[in-house]
Parts: structure tokens; C-alpha cells; sequence
């Protein structure tokens, strides 16, 4: 109708009506244009929104999963410690053996302190978060996470040796009745009864102390857990610190939202 207007309106030479039909034409096109950058706006926005979203689950659930994972460490640490009095000892009392050879073995657990890394990548591939004030703190977050997993990351020399040296089955009534898990819950008993006499636990702990590398890679395991006793709850207070970021990003949504209704 518009074109048939302005083709008139040229026939006539009624140049008036061909500027208002002309412009009016174009601030139709404007206005679409900016109704449909509105919309991928608010498309864009939504799905960060979401990715925030995701995000801020991942992060709570880092935070309780810490706790669990520095609490079994610091137990693996007392362990080792335990460990290294036993394999320097001239021997194990008649009743402690077992209790020994427990602590020993207890000292090779290893934990994942490994977080859910996916909506991160994820975000950062579709450049997200928006804010640069957030996505530093986010970065700041997973930076120290990738700076700290070489400490987890690798398994300790000490658990090959220990498990390559105490007898199979010894190991599985260990894992049946001394330990249990759930989830990244782990426990480690030294109350179980033992399956073997206390003579045949010393005569194990004699073969552990007759290997000097055991000693020394049990060292070492002991530093890294002291290391990573430092360093997880630094992780804990940069997850705390994204988490409020996520949180106020959001907030601050819900709170603009409520007000444009």
C-alpha cells in the first residue's frame, strides 16, 4: 500500500507525500531492526542467565565437596605421619601390628579434588559472562583450581609401593571392612578386626621397612597433603567469592525484572 502510495505520489509529483511515505517506510525498517537486536538481546541474555545459573550449582556444590575433600586428606596426612614413626620404629608391639599396618596402608588414599569444569568452558567458548568485573572473578576462581591440581592430579609414588607389597587379600578384607565411601565421602577405620595374627602384620611392616624408598615416597606424599591443607581452603575462599559474584549477577536480574513489570 505504501509503494503504491509513493508511485502515485511521483506520477503527481506531489513530492510532500513522497518524503512522509519515504521516511515512514525507513522508521518501519528501523523499528523492526531494533525490535529484532531487542530480541536477540534478550535471547542472549537468557541464555546466560542460564549458563550463570548452571554455574552457581557448580560452584555450591564445590564448596560442601571441598569440606569433604580436605577433611579426608588431613586424616591420610595423620596416617602418613603415623607411617613414618612406624617404618622408622624398630618394630610394631604385639598388639599394634595390625593397627599399623592399617595406618600404612590408609596413608596411600587418594582423593579427586578435581571441580566440574564443563559450564565454565562452555561460557568462555560463547564469550560469556558479559560482565568483565564477573567473568574475572570467575577466571580468577578456575585459575587457582588449574594452578593447584598439580599437587591431585598425579597418584602418589608411596600408593603403588604399599599396595604392591601387602598381600591381595589382606587388601580386599581392607577395602570390604576398614573403608567405605559414598559419594566423594570416604572413610578410613583402623577399629576393624584384623584377618591375619599379629606376627603375620609385623612380618609385613618388616618388609616395608626393609624398602627404603617406601619411606622416602611416603615423605613426599606427606608434603604434598601439607600443601594441599594450605592450598584447598584458598580454593574454598575463591569459590566463596565467584559464588557471590554469580549470586549478585543474578540478583541484580531478578531485582531489574521485577521492576520492568
Amino acid at each position: 500500500m505504501i509503494i503504491q502510495r509513493i508511485a502515485q505520489a511521483l506520477r503527481s509529483q506531489d513530492w510532500v507525500t513522497v518524503t512522509v511515505e519515504f521516511f515512514l517506510v525507513v522508521l518501519g525498517v528501523l523499528v523492526a531492526l531494533e525490535v529484532d537486536r531487542y530480541n536477540e538481546r534478550q535471547k542472549e541474555r537468557a541464555e546466560e542467565l542460564a549458563f550463570l545459573a548452571a554455574l552457581q550449582r557448580d560452584l555450591q556444590t564445590d564448596i560442601v565437596e571441598y569440606q569433604l575433600i580436605l577433611d579426608g586428606f588431613q586424616a591420610v596426612e595423620e596416617f602418613g605421619l603415623r607411617g613414618v614413626g612406624t617404618l622408622e620404629a624398630d618394630g610394631c608391639e604385639e598388639t599394634t601390628c595390625w593397627r599399623r599396618l592399617l595406618e600404612l596402608f590408609h596413608a596411600s588414599q587418594w582423593l579427586n579434588a578435581s571441580v566440574r569444569r564443563e559450564t565454565y568452558e562452555e561460557m568462555k567458548l560463547a564469550g560469556l559472562p558479559t560482565s568483565s568485573a564477573l567473568k574475572a572473578e570467575i577466571d580468577r576462581y578456575y585459575d587457582i583450581v588449574g594452578q593447584q591440581s598439580v599437587l591431585t592430579t598425579e597418584l602418589p609414588a608411596y600408593r603403588e609401593f604399599v599396595r604392591s607389597m601387602i598381600p591381595p587379600k589382606v587388601q580386599q578384607y581392607i577395602w570390604t571392612e576398614c573403608f567405605s565411601v559414598d559419594g566423594r565421602f570416604e572413610s578410613y577405620s583402623v577399629n576393624c578386626a584384623s584377618p591375619i595374627s599379629e606376627s603375620r602384620a609385623r612380618s609385613i611392616i618388616e618388609q616395608l621397612q626393609g624398602e627404603e624408598q617406601v619411606k622416602r615416597a611416603l615423605t613426599f606424599w606427606i608434603s604434598n597433603l601439607t600443601l594441599v591443607k594450605i592450598t584447598l581452603p584458598q580454593r574454598n575462599e575463591a569459590a566463596n567469592e565467584a559464588l557471590d559474584a554469580v549470586a549478585n549477577e543474578l540478583a541484580d536480574e531478578n531485582f531489574h525484572h521485577v521492576r520492568e513489570q
